[in-house]
């Protein structure tokens, strides 16, 4: 990450006021016949922040849920 990149990524996370509305999440890139997590697991785990006002640190929030449940299935260290 470049130093431009972390001050940018503080004073969004700092930013309490904007907000963006997440429609719907598109997985790409899982390997074909992952076992243990499937599409609808990953939906489902995101399926309460879509369509609901999101700050920066909500989409975080989001990105981490996801990463907590790859890492749940063994597929992230």
């Amino acid at each position: 990450m470049q130093p431009e990149e972390g001050l940018a990524r503080h004073a969004l996370s700092a930013d309490n006021h904007t907000t963006v509305s997440v429609k719907r999440v598109v997985f790409t890139g899982n390997p074909p016949g992952l076992k243990g997590l499937s599409e609808a697991d990953l939906q489902c785990e995101l399926a309460t922040d879509l369509n609901h006002p999101q700050t920066f640190a909500g989409l975080e929030a989001m990105a981490q849920k996801i990463t907590a449940l790859y890492r749940h299935h063994g597929l992230l260290a």
